[in-house]
């Protein structure tokens, strides 16, 4: 599939849509979706948990037909709508949301997790296995040391 000039139009209006700093109250409720396939099916599954505990709340899950192909930098228009219809499936809603995915660590800064923030209005994290674009200086050897990853001049995450 050859990459539209409208979707990269729309990532460019949700990272402008993005807000990138602290703007928390005390958080009593988080979450976390992740995304798994099988066959033409998309499953995500979303998981609460009481941010004190860390004793789950609550979990739901949606599946639905896949219908976008896997294309680097694209992986919302593949993957936020089971995410999004997940989400609304909560009877609680969390105060933060961390996602299998890129948020501003992405060529248009505009991820997964980002996507997903802006189009539910909710702080996101994104939580990637790899680096999508950017540069860090030193890779981390020890728990709780980070580097911090920057990408045109701007600072789009931390490798842990």
């Amino acid at each position: 599939m050859k990459v539209d000039e409208e979707m990269l139009k729309i990532q460019e209006c949700i990272a402008s849509k993005a807000v990138v700093e602290d703007k928390f109250d005390e958080l009593k409720v988080i979450g976390g979706v992740d995304q798994a396939f099988q066959d033409d099916k998309i499953i995500s599954g979303l998981v609460l948990l009481d941010y004190d505990s860390m004793e789950q709340i609550d979990n739901v899950y949606t599946i639905m037909d896949v219908d976008f192909p896997y294309i680097p930098g694209l992986l919302s228009f593949r993957e936020a709508p089971s995410i999004i219809e997940a989400f609304r499936k909560l009877d609680k809603k969390p105060e933060i949301l961390m996602v299998d995915g890129c948020g501003i660590n992405h060529p248009r800064f505009a991820g997964l997790a980002t996507h997903i923030g802006v189009e539910l209005d909710i702080p996101t994290i994104g939580v990637a296995k790899n680096i999508l674009c950017g540069e860090f200086r030193t890779k981390p050897e020890k728990v709780g040391e980070m580097s911090e990853i920057s990408y045109k001049g701007k600072i789009v995450g931390a490798i842990l």
